[in-house]
């Protein structure tokens, strides 16, 4: 049996529920401005106002998303999201990051896709991100770049639709563009 201490301290995936919503937003905020070094303040500012709690909320009660969260003790520290067959989101807090998190939430997208019959994964990336999904066995194929905010340009993040990724049985692998 754990004791309270290990229970707190333990790293949990499960189904995200609505009561998630504000922790999910608050890891989005705190993951875009620790890791996205790559991009500038009015990138990171734009990208920021591409997510709300309510849109988040609405997302897991409407099942728009299949979405997870990695929590500790009731923390939410990381989450992921699957929207029919393209992998929206993974995000960890920079303090969680480079410590499996991201893995694990990638790992429970990927295993409900296979589970649902899904063959074709699609997928859009950050620079950021980048060395994350080469060292999980995706391959670089271009890039592209995106508009946010109706003048905020982001370079190496891919438009929906753009990339079809193939998963290969039994190991998943995919393709994507940056």
């Amino acid at each position: 049996m754990l004791s309270d201490h290990s229970r707190k301290n333990r790293l949990d995936v499960r189904a995200a529920v609505p009561c998630d919503a504000h922790g999910i937003y608050r890891t989005y905020v705190t993951a875009i401005h620790g890791l996205a070094a790559k991009y500038t303040p009015d990138q990171i500012d734009a990208w920021i106002r591409g997510g709300a709690i309510q849109q988040f909320k609405r997302a897991i009660t409407t099942g728009r998303a299949q979405m997870f969260v990695a929590v500790i003790g009731d923390r939410v520290v990381g989450f992921s999201s699957l929207v029919e067959n393209h992998v929206a989101d993974v995000y960890v807090r920079p303090r969680y990051a480079h410590q499996g998190v991201g893995s694990k939430l990638l790992r429970a997208v990927e295993e409900l896709a296979e589970r649902s019959g899904c063959r074709r994964l699609r997928l859009e990336a950050t620079r950021n991100s980048v060395g994350f999904y080469k060292a999980r066995g995706f391959v670089k194929k271009g890039s592209t770049t995106r508009v946010l905010n109706r003048h905020v340009v982001m370079t190496g993040v891919l438009k929906r639709g753009q990339v079809m990724v193939e998963k290969k049985t039994p190991l998943v692998r995919f393709q994507f563009k940056i």
